[in-house]
């Protein structure tokens, strides 16, 4: 193991909320509207919007729940 994937995993150990937050941010990317959804009619724009909002509603259950 070298000093570098040593001291990452230290720091993963020593901090479990990073950890965490970067579970999130990566579940929130994918739960997020993608890059096609952004141009067309205001109604596939206002299912984006209600996507991410469901979205934020069930990360913040999830955190509540932990």
């Amino acid at each position: 193991m070298s000093s570098s994937e040593y001291h990452n995993s230290e720091n993963e150990e020593a901090d479990p909320l990073k950890k965490k937050k970067l579970n999130i941010i990566k579940y929130l990317r994918k739960a997020g509207p993608k890059r096609s959804n952004l141009s067309g009619s205001s109604w596939e724009k206002m299912n984006t919007l209600l996507c991410a909002a469901c979205a934020i509603k069930i990360f913040l259950l999830k955190i509540l729940a932990d």
